[in-house]
């Protein structure tokens, strides 16, 4: 099994333990004792990427970043007004 759902199980016990009938000493003792493998489990997880990550080039996502100041934009294509308007006015 692995450590996620061993914490999902021990979550379930613990939100059960109420409920089960035990005598208040054995309750408050599981419930230590239950949320002390909860913390040794979680804090074996491994970490997350961005824990792992060395710099910017390990994490799962990459910011773009873009020197379109300093680009030109191609222009349209040259077309002369004289077509488009002919064909706006021969449509009405």
């Amino acid at each position: 099994m692995s450590k996620r759902q061993w914490l999902i199980i021990f979550g379930v016990i613990v939100v059960a333990l109420p409920f089960l009938g035990f005598p208040l000493n054995w309750n408050a003792a599981f419930s230590v004792a239950l949320g002390l493998l909860i913390i040794i489990v979680a804090y074996r997880i491994a970490p997350t990427t961005e824990a792992m990550a060395t710099n910017s080039e390990d994490l799962p996502y990459a910011e773009h970043h873009s020197d379109i100041a300093t680009k030109t934009i191609p222009k349209q294509a040259n077309i002369p007004e004289e077509s488009i308007t002919s064909d706006s006015q021969s449509n009405q």
